[in-house]
Formats: C-alpha cells, structure tokens, sequence
C-alpha cells in the first residue's frame, strides 16, 4: 500500500512523502521522500489559476482541438514539447517521446475520430505549468472518453509535455 501527503520539513520546504509498508512477516512502516516543491523567498506558493494565465492556456486548448479536428499533423507536432520527456497514453498506445508521438499520428489514417467535447476543466499553476481535463464524445458512440494534458511555457511558447487519452466502458 502507498499513500502520499505533503508535510513541512525542518528547512521550510515542502516535500511530498511516500508512505509504504513493507516486509512480508510483520508490517514495517517506511518514509521516503519522492520529491521536493521548494518556497519562493517570500514563502508564497504557487498562484492557481490566474486570468491570464488560464487565457493562454485556453487559447491552446482551442488550438489543439482545432487541429485535432482537422487533423493538422504539423499543428499537433508543433504543439507537443519536443524531447524524449514528452509522454502520450492513448487508448491503445503508450508512446515515449515526441518523435514516437509525432509517428503514431503519421501512421493514423483518417486522424482522430471526431468528437465532441463535452465538458473541459482548464487549471493554472503559476505562471508556467498547466493542466486541461476534458470530457469528450466521439461521434456516434455512446462511450465518453477522458483526455487530461499537462502544458508547460516554454520559450517557444506552451507546449504539451504529458497526455493521457482513456475511454470509459460502454453505459448502454
């Protein structure tokens, strides 16, 4: 069993703890420390969603889907960051990489299936990372689909470095 919290430390610093047992004939409780969100020097944290920041963000949500719609490879290449760190879980695929990403779409004849979005949650933390969480349908199927994307600014401008594309099992 894991479970994860958020406790200060001595130095004033936030770390995220992984709390594990282990061992097999008696439970051995364990403590590590799997990252660390340091304080600006004014002790603020992250401002969430802040307008322009959310503006930005939703300009290229937009244009993502725009060009998932039409199925404007360039666009998506574009709109990916560009290295090895660039992960994408699709339905059927885990894809590593912006080059194994930019592939995937090459290789899809017709692009993606069209749909329609359903509902989109759009979340700014601080001025340079944020998330879109949407709801999607695709076209005459009765099965709702989950898209959630990590964007990063980057000085080429904001890009995905991390998406996840999931369908829900079948209501009808």
């Amino acid at each position: 069993m894991i479970a994860c919290l958020t406790l200060p430390t001595l130095d004033n610093r936030r770390s995220l703890l992984a709390i594990g047992w282990q061992g097999r004939s008696r439970l051995v409780r364990s403590f590590r420390v799997v990252a660390r969100f340091p304080r600006s020097k004014d002790k603020s944290v992250p401002v969430l969603n802040d307008p322009a920041t959310v503006s930005e963000i939703t300009a290229m949500s937009d244009l993502y889907e725009t060009a998932l719609g039409e199925n404007r490879l360039e666009t998506l290449d574009r709109l990916f960051y560009d290295g090895p760190e660039t992960v994408r879980y699709g339905v059927g695929e885990n894809l590593y990489g912006a080059d194994e990403i930019a592939a995937f779409r090459r290789a899809r004849t017709g692009g993606s299936p069209p749909r329609t979005v359903l509902r989109r949650v759009i979340t700014a933390i601080g001025p340079d990372v944020g998330t879109v969480d949407l709801e999607f349908q695709r076209v005459g199927s009765t099965r709702i689909g989950r898209q959630s994307q990590t964007w990063i600014r980057t000085p080429d401008g904001w890009k995905v470095i991390a998406a996840h594309v999931s369908l829900m099992a079948d209501i009808s």
